[in-house]
Order: C-alpha cells, then sequence, then structure tokens
C-alpha cells in the first residue's frame, strides 16, 4: 500500500509534468498560429501575382488574334 505522503508526492510530480505539458502545447500552438498566418500571406501574394501573370498572358494571347 502506498503512503498518503508518497501518493501526494507521485500526484504532484504528476502535476507538474502535465503543466509542462500543457506550457509547450501552447507555444507550440503559437507558433504554428504564426506560421499559418505566414503561409496564408504567402500564398495569397503567390496567388495574386499569378492571376495577374495570366491576365497579362491571357491580354497578349487575344492581342495576337487581333493583329493575325
Amino acid at each position: 500500500m502506498i503512503s498518503p505522503e508518497l501518493l501526494i508526492t507521485k500526484l504532484t510530480d504528476e502535476n507538474e509534468k502535465l503543466k509542462k505539458e500543457l506550457e509547450q502545447a501552447q507555444t507550440d500552438i503559437k507558433d504554428f498560429e504564426v506560421l499559418a498566418v505566414e503561409w496564408k500571406d504567402g500564398y495569397n501574394r503567390m496567388k495574386r501575382s499569378l492571376e495577374i501573370k495570366i491576365t497579362h498572358l491571357e491580354q497578349t494571347i487575344e492581342d495576337m488574334r487581333l493583329e493575325a
């Protein structure tokens, strides 16, 4: 049988371990959120750039059709 003091010590240790794991998880989540925002911004910039290039290419194709 485990003494009450030993049980309290084990539970206290487990509680501290879980607190540290929770803190690390919260840090990881914050890091992920920052990376997600950066990725989304980069994706939107790339998408807009490609939309502009497509528009220019379509205009060039239309101009060439009219010249022919």
